[in-house]
């Protein structure tokens, strides 16, 4: 039974993306995709809205589910969206194992899929930042294991004649990529010990390691990585029906609502919601004129039967 009503979540999403209608999917649904096809699949169906806004018992279940930390997955911007802005103990103990669990990934050695030495994630060092994580001794052992790597690194970097065929490729040679990523982990290891006030934190080793860098890759503010979460223009509105919740909303009789979604309902636009009780989030968007590449997200909140909170959260246009 539980396999069919997720099959039957994902069929009728499916099929509302090919159709005029409203897409819609609540919160709690997203457990049961999550438990049939994973997390970063429940996610997607999310539309990458931040759930713990209108469902942290939810939110709090998928965060439990995250068990690897991977940049550009749906899990990696669900994780850093709650870090980033929303403190508890859940919260702060899942940012640090997912902290520990890179640092060890680090010292393994690890390689991505492509080939490449993990590198610290900005965006999990904001996190580790704002939740107060205590791993002052991991990330010591940690820088201690790639300063000393990266020195046996140049030791074997390939001589002048063995370069020759890079400079006709342009491609750079692994061991000297290996390098720079171990200098890349120093450098950003010894800023978070001087963000966390470590003891420990050497301000001639932060500007050694920094020297290393690419001079694009200097003097960034880490916190522009941070993700950001706004309400403006908030409007309230009367409903001409009574509603218990959310779900229950009937656009077609809702005049003021009418009024938001206009325009959006032509062929190739798109009207997804993602809602919990009395809360959603509500998302307008087109491929194709008269509103192509324009988007506009709200945040929606049944406050008693007939009123209806609408506050704005972004706007886009391509």
């Amino acid at each position: 039974m539980k396999t069919l009503q997720t099959i039957s979540i994902l069929i009728f999403l499916t099929l509302s993306v090919n159709s005029q209608e409203i897409q819609k999917i609540n919160t709690k649904d997203l457990i049961s995709v999550s438990n049939e096809f994973g997390l970063d699949s429940a996610l997607h169906l999310s539309g990458g809205f931040p759930i713990y806004r209108i469902d942290s018992i939810t939110a709090l279940d998928l965060l439990d589910k995250m068990i690897t930390y991977t940049r550009y997955t749906p899990s990696e911007y669900f994780f850093n969206k709650m870090a980033h802005a929303w403190t508890n103990e859940k919260v702060k103990f899942k940012t640090q194992n997912l902290a520990l669990l890179q640092l060890n990934e680090i010292k393994s050695k690890k390689r991505n899929k492509y080939n490449r030495l993990i590198i610290l994630d900005d965006k999990l060092i904001i996190s580790i930042i704002k939740q107060k994580v205590k791993i002052e001794h991991q990330l010591i052992s940690c820088y201690n294991f790639c300063d000393s790597l990266s020195n046996c690194q140049k030791k074997e970097f390939p001589n002048f004649f063995q370069r020759i065929p890079n400079a006709f490729t342009g491609k750079t040679p692994l061991i000297v990529e290996d390098y720079n990523a171990s200098q890349k982990n120093c450098y950003k290891i010894m800023r978070l010990l001087g963000e966390l006030k470590s003891d420990y934190f050497d301000s001639q080793k932060y500007h050694y390691h920094k020297s290393k860098l690419r001079p694009y890759e200097r003097d960034k503010d880490i916190f522009r990585f941070k993700e950001h979460y706004g309400e403006y223009d908030s409007i309230m509105v009367n409903l001409n029906v009574n509603y218990n919740s959310i779900n229950e909303l009937d656009f077609s009789k809702e005049p003021e609502l009418q009024k938001i979604i206009k325009g959006f309902e032509e062929d190739k636009c798109w009207e997804f919601i993602l809602q919990n009780n009395r809360k959603c989030f509500l998302e307008l968007g087109c491929r194709f004129a008269p509103l192509a590449g324009f988007g506009i997200q709200y945040k929606l909140e049944l406050i008693d039967k007939n009123k209806l909170l609408i506050i704005k959260i972004a706007e886009w246009r391509s």
